[in-house]
């Protein structure tokens, strides 16, 4: 073999190990969100919504490495069909991510838990889906074309599941059967008329692309501190977001009941560690600048704060962070010196992985 073949064959097997990575990925994804819809546990549903961008910032980074590969190689026949089938296989597998994160959202939405004949439908569902997921990233990564195939076949056997699981669900001599078939009816026409608008927006950022080479500038999250009072926790968290990730997040802080004045603690801090306040005084949730579907994290630092809050919106993923409060006034100063600088310490390491998930190892 050549030294030009085995360069050929060293970069296809890396676009085909880091296509395989992501396969993973997105199956687990599935997964949990199901497991998230089935038991509710909401942190587990919240998580998987992050957790997606990195999905989104690897099949991204897989499409450039098919693209540098064609600029490379010039592939002909069997190598190019490959490449051309990479880059259709990161559209369905950031497709399936997507519909993953819409799985999670929507447990977060359910009033009440699923009945178990309903959970064990979506559960059975789940897992015919998961299975011919799982089978067809093996076909692929095998270059097994009658396993392939095969799994196509299981299509067949998702829908009569699902034709079953709705029958049961949706029995239209039920009247209120009936309302629940208009308002998933509509519900429907909503989300897909999204799709199209966000197709139409990666058609628009392409033809961008093509003509000028300018690539989707990274993205600027918006993230809502919040807490009883907003004269503390929050505040500090805000300002350290804004110290160390200026550049890839917009940072609002504010309380429930928004105290008069910043803890002295948190001023006297501020001025140390180099820390901007977010204002002259504490803010109110609800006078913050911007409504909570706005914001597409929030992280909430007092214990069972959610239950507090207005209704997380659908497409904000809610955090909590378990943040033990400001020394209080009467320790002296050097030991109020010493937790505060633990806190800014736990809260900077929070605010880094927080931000790492939203944009990736370049977050600054």
């Amino acid at each position: 073999m050549s030294h030009y073949e085995r360069r050929l064959q060293h970069d296809l097997d890396n676009l085909r190990r880091r296509l395989a990575g992501v396969g993973v990925r997105v199956e687990d994804a599935v997964r949990f969100a199901v497991h998230a819809l089935i038991s509710g546990d909401r942190k587990l549903a919240n998580d998987i919504a992050i957790n997606d961008l990195a999905i989104n910032r690897a099949t991204r980074d897989i499409d450039r490495q098919c693209h540098a590969f064609v600029a490379q190689h010039l592939p002909s026949a069997g190598h190019l069909r490959f490449v051309s089938s990479m880059l259709r296989l990161t559209v369905f597998l950031e497709r399936i991510g997507d519909h993953a994160v819409t799985i999670a959202r929507e447990s977060l939405l359910l009033s009440a838990p699923l009945s178990p004949e309903l959970a064990r439908d979506i559960a059975l569902m789940a897992e015919q889906t998961r299975s011919m997921l799982h089978q067809a990233m093996e076909a692929w990564n095998e270059e097994n074309a009658g396993l392939a195939q095969g799994t196509k076949a299981m299509a067949d056997q998702v829908e009569k599941t699902q034709s079953v699981a709705l029958s049961d669900l949706l029995d239209p001599r039920n009247s209120e059967s009936r309302q629940m078939l208009d308002t998933l009816a509509v519900f429907v026409v909503f989300s897909s008329l999204e799709r199209v608008s966000d197709q139409a927006k990666n058609i628009c950022e392409e033809t961008v692309f093509t003509l000028t080479g300018q690539t989707k500038p990274p993205k600027v999250y918006r993230v809502l501190f919040v807490d009883d009072d907003g004269a503390g926790l929050s505040a500090m968290a805000g300002a350290i977001a804004a110290k160390l990730y200026p550049n890839s997040g917009a940072y609002t802080c504010a309380g429930l009941s928004p105290a008069d004045a910043f803890e002295p603690a948190l001023s006297a801090a501020a001025a140390r560690l180099s820390l901007t306040l977010p204002g002259e005084r504490p803010e109110g949730l609800q006078s913050a600048r911007a409504a909570l579907s706005d914001f597409h994290v929030i992280v909430g630092l007092t214990s069972g704060l959610e239950d507090r809050l207005p209704r997380i919106p659908f497409h904000t993923a809610y955090l909590e962070w378990d943040r033990v409060s400001f020394p209080a006034p009467e320790v002296s100063e050097e030991k109020s010196r010493e937790q505060l600088d633990t806190l800014y310490r736990e809260l900077a390491h929070d605010v880094g992985e927080l931000m790492v998930k939203l944009r990736g190892e370049g977050a600054d």
